[in-house]
């Protein structure tokens, strides 16, 4: 004997069957929703981190250029006198000259405006002066390299490597080679703070006369 099964019972069921299918697909949504919203704020802030790490570049990389015109636009009345005595980092910045016997007390880079940045970026420049004969045992770290200033008598000794931290190009270069040339060498160091990050910039300069 058929059994005749209602229409309604039917689609009761096929209701039935649908309802966890729609709840499945509600949740995968979900899932894919989460993971796109993962995605995208990673990309956010991996992009604004690029950002603030150029910000920061090109602030210290202003500070380079803005020493460099300070040292060309003074060149001719930076103190020359060997420094031979440092108990910290300040005691070897490059100084005016007093036009007279002893190293100079005023610093250039001294009340000098550096060059406007970011709002939340703080700019600080320092210009060292690579003149200098330490006594052995001097506790001053992160000395620049020691280049003593040319005095254009070509001198005969022999070259040693120049003591000092900075790795900035081949330390061959910063020879006392003389040749007839007088030079005075100089190391800028600019420091872009900001963010909650901060990017150092280190370049030499050698004035020649």
């Amino acid at each position: 004997m058929k059994t005749l099964q209602s229409p309604f019972f039917l689609k009761g069921k096929r209701e039935g069957m649908a309802l966890p299918l729609v709840i499945l697909l509600v949740l995968i949504g979900f899932v894919f929703v989460g993971v796109g919203a993962y995605v995208v704020k990673n990309l956010f802030w991996s992009s604004q981190g690029v950002v603030i790490e150029a910000k920061l570049y090109n602030a210290a990389q202003s500070g380079i250029e803005w020493g460099m015109a300070l040292i060309w636009e003074n060149k001719d009345n930076i103190e020359a006198d060997l420094i031979t005595s440092a108990d910290s980092l300040d005691d070897l910045r490059a100084r005016m000259d007093n036009l007279g016997p002893g190293v100079g007390t005023d610093y250039l880079d001294d009340e000098k405006a550096l060059p406007e940045t970011d709002g939340n970026i703080k700019l600080s420049v320092v210009v060292l002066d690579c003149n200098y004969s330490l006594a052995p045992g001097a506790a001053v770290s992160n000395l620049p390299p020691r280049v003593l200033a040319g005095t254009g008598s070509g001198g005969t000794g022999t070259p040693t490597i120049p003591p000092g931290t900075s790795v900035i190009i081949d330390p061959s270069h910063f020879l006392p080679l003389g040749g007839g040339i007088t030079s005075h060498s100089f190391v800028i160091r600019s420091r872009a703070t900001g963010y909650g990050r901060n990017t150092e910039l280190e370049s030499m300069v050698v004035i020649e006369k």
